[in-house]
């Protein structure tokens, strides 16, 4: 006779029926108490995440860049303009 395998689904179904009665039990005032004891203001940390800025000399080095971008982009315009005609 083969042994049957359950399925893991049914066997966490039925782990969570059985803990069911004592997850509802819990109330709200547990819930708080226990949250009070363990997120208390000595106990915590404060994370102000900055995101990090280029350099001030980069920023002129960007808009630099671009207007030279800008500049071959209109010459090639023209090229090709002289091309066509």
């Amino acid at each position: 006779m083969l042994a049957r395998r359950e399925n893991p689904l049914e066997l966490l179904d039925r782990e969570f029926n059985r803990m069911l009665g004592r997850y509802l039990s819990i109330t709200a005032d547990q819930i708080q108490a226990v949250a009070a004891d363990v997120f208390r203001a000595d106990n915590r940390v404060v994370l102000t995440y900055l995101p990090e800025l280029p350099p001030a000399d980069s920023a002129a080095n960007t808009e630099d860049e671009a207007e030279q971008e800008t500049e071959k982009e209109a010459a090639e315009l023209d090229a090709d303009e002289e091309v066509a005609a």
